[in-house]
């Protein structure tokens, strides 16, 4: 399947998630050669909150549909993931926003 978006974007078909397959996959703005996520909270509705969803989702903690908009069902799958970060010792807060430390943590 990877290799067949890959072709289809006009992209090396590898049938690695490199970054270009990622970036066009999930629409996420470049600079200087690295992806921009974008810190999110209630009521947003952009790439980067797919993204959030994609992770929870893949992590057990989201059970929703991808639909790139940041509602109660999101919070709560964000607030439930950090509270556990942090019982792992995380150094990141239990806000239900997706902020810098929280990224970092989640995807490095």
């Amino acid at each position: 399947a990877t290799k067949l978006f890959q072709k289809a974007a006009g992209l090396r078909a590898t049938g690695n998630g490199n970054q270009p397959t990622w970036r066009t996959l999930l629409g996420l703005e470049e600079k200087d050669g690295y992806m921009i996520v974008r810190t999110c909270r209630l009521g947003d509705v952009n790439t980067s909150v797919l993204l959030l969803q994609e992770f929870l989702k893949a992590l057990g903690y989201y059970k929703g549909k991808l639909d790139r908009s940041f509602g109660n069902d999101t919070k709560a799958a964000l607030l439930a993931f950090q509270k556990a970060a942090i019982k792992d010792g995380a150094k990141i807060n239990a806000t239900g926003k997706w902020d810098k430390e929280t990224i970092e943590y989640m995807i490095g």
